[in-house]
């Protein structure tokens, strides 16, 4: 049995036209499997069909038999495409010519000369011929992307015109993915045995957050990402990227580029270029983006389960010891650091304890009313009623309406459903349940031999001093040695552990060289400070949009950047790795290093420069003129522009609400949202109860939904989520779908917050707050499209050109209007411990999803610098208006800012309605009721009248004003407490009082 040619037609067995011609579909087929060189006799025997009815009842009602219930499909209003997660329905803008579309849907398919693929063995697998899986991975991966190009409206093909909410694509990967799963006995007979394998490492939030620089957050995010990848690629290899149905592999950067040098480098278009140049050629930046999630769920033979599950154990262990080789080399060759056998011991002792892995295969059970009994007994299991009401709605069909297709009979005549796929949703919870038992039997090994002298000399080692855990590496001159010789990225008196170690330089030791083997230049956009991203703003916002338009300001800004560049070759710099190209232009220099526009870090520098010299005991050395002078250059610049950065910070912590329950199917829509005009006809006019009660039932977590939930966290985390942040001046740090970590100048995380959530929802009105989308209709929830346009792309990941990795001509699926996320922000001084601020945004985060605030929500802490936590939150949106929503907190802070700017008010208004409400409560108790706001509604317009500044000749002064003292009333009737209400106003002064001069 060739395994790769028979999930080949497994995939294409339904044509992406097949809404248009149901009947003929199998002609269209057999036409495209003809034309990627097979023979159709071919296809009839290697595919099994019972994958298809095992996908199509995984993925749908057990419907009455076509002639019964016959549904056209149009793509317009009467027969759109509805949302697989529910809440929004797409509407085809342009009419299909059938004939057309099954004509092209053959002539773009991924037809290249395949021969130079090499063939690869696998221990317990078949052998992989290599022009075989090549063939079938180009069409996994390509044929949707050329056929979107060509026709967009196919990318959302309904695989079911009845319920037209899945798409033929994920269909198809369904069903190639069983056929993965079937097993030949002999020449007449096979057998199917699907699993589920759901695989996870950590840690994950902990390790992410030991960290002192901006590049400490990305480079522990990314390692992740890494090791995932490659441990997902060591089950694709075996079973085809179709077996993994979380997370997303489609279009993902990082897995494409892991199969750049066996597959696509290998073969050549048209125009003797490579495939990967061709089609791909992404930039590093995006390569570099970490989102992949820190577990997988795969469909997988349960007969190999055992070797299949150590494969990707050991593929993960084995790539965390070569980047440990290479970053070993690195620091003993390269950088000269001292090592022997007891660091050598120690640093192999906690490599091998990092990862904690746990995985659990759950083989389907083949009964389906067990299934159903087993899915009951699980905890919290509402989703077991669901697919129990199904089950009874299709046991109840009308016999003469049922399809012979799904249906058995006993001995009395009673009807039998025999069909697995029936019970996907049983199956995953299952899986679910008996992997959480699993992670919570925490593996714990003994750390060392305890009756061995190495065990007795490690007692009073000092321990990472940022995970508190492992013992650091070498003595307290071996860890000063790494400073000494690597100053840039090691600071003096760092006590570090291999991991925290590795984290620093695993960029430099090891991406950097393996992606310049594959003529990648390693250059990402990655700040290596806290302050480079506090100033960012600033610098683009305020410094560089007036070096045009004054001429004093554009020479100061070249006398300050002079200044510096004399600095740091003189030596006066030393701990910040700089571009000395840069120093050419000084506006790419303060684009690329703006946090040398805090005079605060310019003297810092400078007095760490004088300290090191004074170490030397080398009195010529002690000169420091340039870096003086360029801090004088700095102050005369920034008086001015009256106008200086703000030295705070935010980080924002972002998370999907209930996405265990998206997971597991609770979230999934009724089946009255989702079904054709004439299925619910059908079911609404049949007289039995258990018939008419389906359309009120939620639908039961079906494969396409998995997969589509999926793809919707990978669309919004590759193109969404990074740019918006990049729009808004900040750092992403991490994005793995519904999980966000990023670093943002403070006075923009708010601002940041709300889009992002705009676009994990995929809300129509993204367009007027993102520059990124295209403008959608109001119906269109959860579907984006992007801009190609936008200049922003080519800015961020720094490339000429983004069409041939950015999808465009047709919208990418996102979590759409049902789903919704909460955020968490902590503010703090840039030079505040980093970790500290990452830990308090995820305690923010909590506090949203709980705490009176209940999800879809947001919670800021500020941290003053005298030690004082000012927290408040909030809902994101305040208004009743389904269509529309109202953000107040928003509202309040973009109104102060647009008086404050044009000099109507000042940065002392907030503090002074504080000081006029505040008496009005006991110390600890902040209770709104209505009396008390109906006097604080006063306080607000006197105080207001009394800081409000008019200007004769300005007419719309008075509106301004009301507006004001509107968005306030409004914002305090929705809250409860009064330092929620307090929150924006104490906020915006917090920033007003930094970042001006006068």
């Amino acid at each position: 049995m060739n395994f790769w040619k028979s999930k080949f037609f497994a995939f294409v067995h339904d044509p992406p036209t097949k809404p248009f011609k149901i009947q003929e579909h199998e002609e269209i087929s057999k036409e495209i499997i003809q034309h990627a060189g097979y023979e159709y006799v071919e296809a009839r025997v290697l595919f099994d069909k019972i994958t298809d009815h095992i996908a199509a009842s995984a993925d749908r009602l057990i419907f009455p038999k076509p002639r019964v219930l016959h549904a056209d499909f149009k793509g317009n209003e009467d027969s759109p495409y509805y949302h697989t997660l529910g809440g929004g329905k797409l509407i085809f803008q342009n009419p299909i010519n059938p004939e057309i579309a099954e004509d092209d849907v053959i002539k773009v398919q991924p037809i290249y000369d395949l021969n130079g693929i090499d063939d690869k063995d696998f221990n317990g697998f078949e052998k992989r011929i290599g022009k075989e899986w090549a063939n079938f991975f180009l069409h996994w991966r390509l044929w949707k992307k050329f056929i979107s190009e060509k026709h967009p409206s196919l990318a959302f093909m309904p695989a079911d015109t009845r319920i037209p909410d899945h798409t033929i694509w994920t269909h198809c990967s369904i069903t190639s993915a069983l056929q993965g799963c079937v097993e030949k006995i002999d020449e007449a007979d096979t057998k199917i045995n699907p699993a589920f394998l759901l695989f996870q490492i950590g840690p994950v939030q902990e390790f992410i957050a030991q960290a002192r620089k901006t590049k400490d957050l990305w480079s522990g995010s990314y390692l992740l990402s890494y090791l995932i990848a490659h441990a997902i690629k060591a089950l694709t290899d075996r079973l085809g990227p179709d077996a993994v149905i979380f997370p997303a592999l489609y279009g993902q950067p990082l897995f494409d580029w892991l199969h750049m040098d066996e597959l696509y480098n290998k073969i050549k278009t048209k125009d003797n270029k490579s495939l990967w140049d061709t089609e791909f050629d992404y930039p590093l930046g995006l390569i570099l983006t970490p989102n992949f999630p820190n577990r997988f769920l795969a469909l997988i033979p349960d007969d190999k389960a055992e070797v299949l599950s150590q494969s990707i154990e050991k593929e993960l262990q084995n790539k965390l010891e070569e980047i440990s080789k290479y970053c070993v080399e690195y620091l003993t060759k390269e950088k000269g650091i001292e090592w022997n056998d007891n660091i050598q011991k120690r640093w192999n002792d906690q490599i091998e304890d990092f990862l904690f892995i746990s995985w659990q295969v759950y083989p389907w059970e083949k009964d389906v009313n067990k299934a159903i009994a087993l899915f009951k007994q699980l905890p919290a299991s509402d989703s077991a009623k669901d697919l129990d009401d199904v089950y009874q709605c299709a046991l109840n069909i009308p016999k003469e309406d049922r399809d012979p297709r799904n249906y058995k009979y006993d001995n009395e005549g009673h009807p039998i459903i025999e069909n697995i796929g029936f019970c996907w949703s049983a199956h995953y919870a299952m899986t679910d349940f008996l992997h959480e038992g699993r992670r919570n039997i925490r593996d714990f090994k003994f750390f060392g031999d305890p009756n061995s002298n190495e065990f007795r000399s490690r007692f009073g080692v000092p321990k990472d001093m940022y995970s508190g855990k492992e013992e650091c590496i070498g003595d307290e001159n071996w860890q000063k040695s790494l400073h000494d010789k690597i100053k840039h990225t090691f600071k003096e008196g760092e006590r570090l552990g291999a991991i925290n170690i590795i984290k620093r330089i695993w960029d430099e030791a090891y991406l950097k060289k393996t992606y310049k083997n594959a003529n990648l230049s390693f250059k990402p956009k990655i700040f290596e400070s806290v302050p480079d991203v506090a100033a960012n703003s600033w610098v683009k916002e305020v410094l560089l949009k007036q070096l045009d338009k004054d001429h004093d300001i554009n020479k100061y800004c070249n006398d300050f950047v002079q200044s510096l560049q004399k600095a740091y070759e003189n030596g006066e710099i030393e701990e910040i790795k700089i571009d000395e190209k840069k120093f050419q232009s000084p506006e790419e220099f303060l684009k690329e290093y703006p946090s040398f526009c805090f005079t605060s870090e310019l003297r810092r520098l400078k007095e760490e420069y004088k300290e090191d010299r004074y170490k030397d005991k080398n009195p010529t050395s002690r000169k420091r003129e340039n870096s003086e002078n360029a801090l004088r250059h700095l102050k005369t610049l920034q008086k001015r522009l009256n106008s200086e950065p703000t030295p705070y910070i935010a980080i924002l912590a972002m998370d999907g609400d209930s996405m265990g329950k998206w997971l597991s199917g609770e979230k999934s829509p009724c089946f009255h949202t989702q079904l054709s005009k004439e299925a619910k006809e059908y079911f609404n006019n049949q007289q039995l109860l258990e018939l008419q009660q389906i359309l009120k039932t939620k639908r039961p977590l079906f494969p396409s939904y998995h997969i589509e939930l999926s793809s919707a966290l990978a669309n919004f985390s590759l193109y969404l989520a990074p740019s918006i942040v990049h729009q808004h001046y900040g750092q992403l740090i991490y994005s793995g779908g519904d999980d966000i970590l990023a670093m943002l100048p403070a006075e923009k995380a708010l601002q940041c917050a709300y889009v992002l959530r705009k676009a994990f929802r995929g809300d129509p009105t993204l367009s007027e707050s993102f520059y990124g989308a295209l403008k959608a209709p109001p119906h269109q929830w959860g579907f984006v499209s992007i801009d190609g346009k936008w200049e922003g792309w080519k800015e961020m990941w720094k490339c000429e050109s983004v069409d041939k990795f950015l999808p465009q001509g047709y919208p990418l699926l996102l979590m759409g209007k049902n789903a919704d996320i909460s955020a968490g922000i902590a503010i703090g001084h840039i030079h505040s411990p980093l970790q500290n601020l990452v830990e308090e945004a995820k305690n923010a985060l909590e506090i949203a999803k709980s705490s009176g605030y209940g999800k879809s929500a947001f919670v800021v802490n500020l941290f003053k610098r005298s030690g004082e936590i000012a927290q408040w939150g909030s809902k994101w949106n305040h208004s009743k208006e389904e269509e529309k929503e109202t953000s107040f907190p928003l509202e309040i802070l973009n109104e102060l800012q647009e008086l404050y700017e044009n000099n109507r008010i000042s940065g002392k208004l907030p503090y002074r309605i504080a000081e006029l409400v505040s008496c009005y409560f006991q110390y600890g108790n902040d209770e709104l009721n209505e009396q008390v706001k109906e006097i604080i509604k006063n306080d607000i317009r006197f105080a207001v009248d009394q800081h409000f500044s008019v200007k004769e000749e300005k007419t719309n002064d008075s509106k301004g004003k009301e507006i004001l003292i509107k968005v306030l009333s409004n914002y305090l009737d929705h809250c409860t407490k009064l330092h929620d209400f307090l929150g924006p106003l104490i906020t915006f002064a917090f920033f007003k009082t930094k970042g001006a001069i006068g």
